[in-house]
């Protein structure tokens, strides 16, 4: 995609201040907004907005990046300055959390008055992430369910192992992670059968209902129940019983990293990493779809994003606009056809310029049914608190094997209580 202008101010002014003019000829209404991305994403968002502005001379839109781990900090300390942007960019967690401070304004009254838009074309899984008490703060972008098992077929092929299909079964990965593992002459690993990547949690929402007994209206943790623990030790035990999965510390490199150089045949992630799978030329590879349970039970974790506009903001009709050409077709078209994102408009995602181009993984058409099995985000600030102080350093020291899930559980339970901390706001 061949980079504007507008893409090389936005690169190099955001370097030193985050911010990128990009309006029609800055007369019109200034309307800022704030996205993350990497230098891909950039573009994409450049590419959608220049032909937009050159129509649209009553507006300027002004773009400010932000790096993702800085982005909802920055926007926090926006608000709290009354220098908010008109537009925020949001995935399921960051809106959550920006929701809790009123950051957004309901679009429910501009989609009532515009004919142009309907929720009825987005996957209801999309805009439910965005609603809250029937009122919804979002118009979706994308939809992510974290349901890509990416394979590598050569690998498979020296074994002379079938691929597996959708259809396949957690006792069907672990067979194959098995025999797809192999070790050198001292007994290190040098291939691994199957790496997680950052999404063991897919392994609670497949045997289990996840963290909590109601996303929206959560009262108390699951994890004690008989679904949730086998999941937890499904995912122990692929490291320390069977072997077929990189333990905590055991290399430096990330899951994709694994994958893209051919250190393991199986590896769990969203369909985000197509851009740069699309780069491999060392061997073959598709997706399949998370595996099912025995039992015939499927969850995985969801996602997706999409932007909201800043309830405070005084020209709510000029952010929406704007709004309209992020999400839009055009926004979803290009998003889709770069592999990076799976449109949350579902007549997008099923035709030409997703499911059906013909690009790899060729069976990204799995996503459309995968939609369905995806498991919301927590709708409470305080459970974000308690998963990243309590929940996630208590399972890690399950996952480093020094604690057995029983204690590791009781652990949970009682740094909840002694801390006093609920999952209500």
């Amino acid at each position: 995609m061949k980079k504007s202008f507008c893409l090389l101010l936005t690169l190099s002014v955001a370097i030193f201040f985050g911010l990128s003019a990009c309006g029609g000829g800055g007369g019109g209404i200034p309307i800022k907004v704030s996205y993350w991305g990497d230098a891909k994403e950039i573009e994409i968002i450049d590419s959608i907005v220049k032909p937009w502005d050159k129509a649209h001379k009553e507006i300027s839109i002004i773009l400010e990046h932000t790096p993702s781990n800085r982005y909802q900090d920055k926007v926090l300390a926006q608000i709290a300055g009354g220098e908010a942007p008109d537009v925020m960019f949001c995935g399921t967690a960051v809106f959550i959390n920006l929701f809790r401070k009123n950051a957004f304004l309901p679009i429910n009254d501009l989609l009532a008055g515009d004919t142009n838009v309907s929720l009825k074309d987005f996957y209801p899984e999309s805009v439910e992430q965005y609603t809250v008490n029937g009122k919804t703060y979002a118009l979706p972008r994308d939809i992510a369910p974290i349901a890509c098992i990416y394979i590598n077929k050569n690998l498979f092929d020296s074994e002379g192992l079938p691929y597996p299909t959708d259809d396949w079964t957690t006792d069907d990965l672990l067979a194959l992670a098995k025999k797809l593992t192999k070790k050198d002459s001292a007994g290190i690993v040098s291939q691994y059968g199957f790496s997680p990547g950052w999404f063991w949690p897919n392994f609670v929402f497949d045997f289990g209902t996840g963290w909590v007994d109601n996303v929206k209206k959560p009262t108390r943790f699951v994890l004690s129940s008989a679904g949730d623990k086998a999941g937890l030790k499904f995912y122990h035990d692929l490291m320390w019983v069977h072997g077929v999965s990189p333990k905590p510390g055991s290399t430096d490199q990330t899951g994709s990293d694994l994958f893209m150089t051919g250190r393991t045949a199986m590896y769990s992630s969203g369909i985000w990493e197509t851009p740069q799978f699309r780069t491999i030329t060392a061997f073959d590879w598709d997706v399949v779809m998370f595996p099912k349970t025995p039992g015939g039970k499927r969850g995985f974790m969801g996602g997706g994003s999409g932007y909201g506009i800043y309830s405070g903001t005084k020209h709510p009709k000029e952010a929406w606009e704007v709004v309209k050409c992020l999400a839009g077709d055009a926004g979803q078209i290009i998003g889709a056809e770069s592999g990076l994102a799976q449109p949350a408009k579902m007549s997008l995602a099923r035709g030409e310029h997703f499911s059906l181009d013909g690009q790899k993984p060729l069976n990204k058409k799995m996503l459309d049914k995968a939609v369905q099995y995806t498991v919301g985000d927590v709708l409470s600030g305080s459970f974000y608190e308690i998963q990243s102080s309590i929940l996630f350093p208590s399972l890690d020291e399950y996952f480093l094997n020094k604690l057995s899930l029983e204690d590791t559980l009781l652990k949970i339970d009682n740094e909840i209580k002694n801390k006093g901390l609920k999952l209500q706001d």
